[in-house]
């Protein structure tokens, strides 16, 4: 005799099946949200970033290097800070480097951001990997000339 339906087997495998694709769109969902906030975050640290290169080019010539070098200014709306750099190049021209660097909501850093273990272990933008340098993805150069 042919019974209709189907055998407890067969709906627990169906289940399964379900339940791990259900897993696999939730992931995805999750990372497309980590992704939408790396995203957002970027979009404003860079518009802060041009925002100061844009502020330090209308400053007069000879006030840059003692207004801005080694300024550090907090990210708006987010967990971080940007770092000016000014490096002379001869008499009339100057380096400016604008760096930025946050903390995202997972905990996960952009840039050498952390506790640094050189100021008491103060959140900031230091040389993580002592190379000299702070490095980040979010950063901007200009190249600065007196014009007078």
């Amino acid at each position: 005799m042919k019974s209709k339906g189907f055998s407890l087997l067969e709906v627990m495998f169906s289940a399964l099946v379900m339940v791990a694709l259900l897993v696999g769109v939730l992931s995805l969902y999750i990372s497309c949200l980590n992704l939408q906030e790396t995203a957002k975050n970027s979009s404003r640290a860079s518009f802060q970033l041009s925002s100061m290169i844009e502020e330090i080019k209308g400053t007069n010539f000879n006030n840059i290097n003692a207004t801005y070098n080694n300024q550090r200014l907090d990210l708006e709306g987010l967990d971080g800070e940007m770092l000016v750099e000014v490096t002379p190049n001869g008499t009339d021209l100057l380096e400016v480097r604008v760096i930025a660097g946050w903390t995202q909501k997972g905990g996960s850093a952009i840039g050498e951001y952390g506790p640094n273990p050189d100021n008491s272990n103060q959140v900031e933008l230091y040389d993580v990997d002592n190379d000299t340098v702070i490095e980040s993805p979010y950063e901007l150069t200009a190249a600065i000339a007196n014009m007078n």
